[in-house]
C-alpha cells in the first residue's frame, strides 16, 4: 500500500514494520492483546516510539497542535475517520 500511494517506507527503531516517511506524526506500537469477536478483532497496542514532525508541536514542542496537525485513522476495510472535532475533557480530583 505504501508503494502504491506514492510515499516512502522508512525503518522503525522499535519494531520491525515500515513506518511513512512523509506521515507528520507516526506510532511504532506493540500488540498487547487482542479481543476476538465474530467477524472482527479488537487490538489493544503499546506505543513504544514515535515520530512528530516540528511544525506539529506547539510552541514549547511538547504536545500535537490540533490545529497544525489533524489526523485520519484506518477503521476497518476500506473505512477512515478525520479528526475533525476536539474537546477537554477537565480532569476531576474525585475521580482519582
Amino acid at each position: 500500500e505504501i508503494a502504491m500511494a506514492g510515499l516512502t517506507a522508512a525503518p522503525c527503531h522499535q519494531v520491525a514494520a515500515p513506518r511513512i516517511a512523509e506521515a507528520p506524526c507516526a506510532m511504532e506500537c506493540r500488540v498487547e492483546q487482542i479481543i476476538d469477536y465474530p467477524r472482527r478483532a479488537i487490538i489493544l497496542a503499546r506505543v513504544v516510539q514515535m515520530f512528530v514532525q516540528d511544525r506539529c508541536l506547539d510552541a514549547k514542542g511538547r504536545y500535537v497542535d490540533p490545529s497544525t496537525y489533524q489526523p485520519i485513522a484506518r477503521l476497518h476495510a476500506d473505512n477512515y475517520i478525520a479528526s475533525d472535532r476536539q474537546f477537554v475533557l477537565e480532569d476531576d480530583p474525585e475521580w482519582r
